[in-house]
């Protein structure tokens, strides 16, 4: 990498209005008088991109595209300045050396101002990025300037009320599925699965939240001879482990990009313990907080005749779940909201059940309650192309 001479110190960690944006510069001005530089500036920017893909039925005619980019936040201050007045023979030895200057920032008080995002899909895509650059203007104006952009992440604040989860209604979300083990296995059996969740305004980041998963199996209908044998109900038996059952979160965007519109669904990952985490950071331990509690076997009658029945046995898996994915909203060219989708295997072709929740609104879960400093290790989940440093400079 090739060094002109300017080094940024910067924590990216989570803000909201008003928080403070600061961190210092490193200049080492005899490098940078040598590469031409004449001012170096600090900014913090706030930028909105989209874009919006349309493609045809027919392959041989070219998709049609479209982008736009907002300014969301620019605040800029100067630095450090060449003093043209001096000439180097006669100037302080001090001012030849390695200087550490201070910047600082305040986040714009602005309701309206969205959270850190970043979706890409094939119809489109959404980026707010909120990041500090650092800028050495160079004095040859036929070349590029230097720079340096390091993001962070921010949220707004939670306009809703605090909420009380603990005793709060529910609301469920209910599939119920007909299958058979085999496409000639006869008569069917069936499957319900509930998914419960607290009944709130809007479900809170960095808070756990309580979430139920009920999964309630039922055999083909069989002879009433097989009522004292539990070991006839073969097919379906519930899963017994939240390793069994995938439980994801999916983002949902709806995107404008000059006069094209465009929507997409992201999977942003596991939750609540359920499924086989395959992020390093999250794989240890990761079913450990799910518990489960199994029904034994119970038989209950089918039809008038009360000739046959059926076996059925229920499994409850209960869980928190904590968010740390950017809050919904709205803004301009971007709306986005979220869904859950479990889905719970059965053997057999087709007999996965899919349960998908209705749209759900996500919220900071961090309020003004004075103005008090939230915890410094608060982050957002976000792609790694959001966490990119990236700099230029000449060769």
């Amino acid at each position: 990498m090739v060094n002109h001479g300017i080094t940024l110190n910067f924590s990216p960690s989570l803000r909201t209005p008003k928080s403070t944006v600061e961190g210092s510069v490193d200049l080492d001005v005899g490098k940078i008088k040598e590469r031409g530089i004449v001012a170096v500036t600090a900014s913090l920017v706030g930028v909105l991109r989209t874009s919006a893909n349309l493609r045809s039925i027919n392959d041989r005619v070219a998709p049609k595209s479209a982008s736009e980019w907002r300014t969301l936040v620019n605040l800029r201050t100067t630095l450090w300045q060449l003093d043209t007045n001096i000439d180097d023979d006669k100037a302080d030895p001090s001012s030849m050396g390695l200087l550490n200057i201070p910047f600082s920032f305040t986040m714009p008080d602005d309701p309206d101002l969205p959270p850190s995002f970043d979706q890409l899909t094939d119809n489109g895509s959404a980026s707010i990025k909120y990041y500090i650059q650092i800028v050495g203007k160079l004095k040859a104006w036929y070349k590029l300037n230097i720079w340096i952009n390091r993001p962070f992440t921010f949220v707004p604040f939670d306009d809703t009320p605090p909420p009380s989860i603990l005793g709060a209604n529910t609301r469920t979300w209910r599939e119920e599925v007909s299958i058979r083990r085999s496409l000639f296995g006869g008569r069917q059996a069936k499957v319900e699965v509930e998914l419960i969740l607290p009944d709130l305004p809007s479900l809170p980041l960095y808070q756990p939240i309580p979430i139920q998963l009920h999964i309630h199996c039922y055999s083909k209908p069989l002879p009433e001879s097989s009522s004292s044998d539990p070991a006839t109900f073969q097919f379906p038996k519930p899963p017994r482990s939240a390793h069994d059952i995938s439980l994801r979160l999916y983002s949902f965007a709806g995107v404008t990009a000059e006069t094209y519109y465009a929507t997409g669904h992201e999977d942003r990952g596991l939750v609540a313990g359920f499924g086989v985490q395959d992020k390093k950071a999250l794989k240890q331990g990761w079913n450990d907080n799910v518990t489960v509690d199994v029904s034994p076997p119970i038989w209950i009658l089918e039809g008038d005749s009360k000739k046959e029945g059926r076996w059925t046995q229920e499994v409850t898996f209960n869980s928190l779940m904590t968010l740390q994915c950017p809050p919904s909203f709205k803004h301009g060219l971007v709306h986005t909201s979220y869904h859950l989708q479990a889905l719970v295997p059965f053997p057999g072709l087709g007999n996965n059940v899919l349960l998908k929740t209705s749209s759900l609104k996500i919220s900071s879960g961090l309020y003004r309650d004075g103005e008090r400093e939230h915890d410094a290790n608060l982050t957002l989940d976000l792609p790694p192309s959001y966490w990119e440093v990236s700099e230029a400079h000449e060769a």
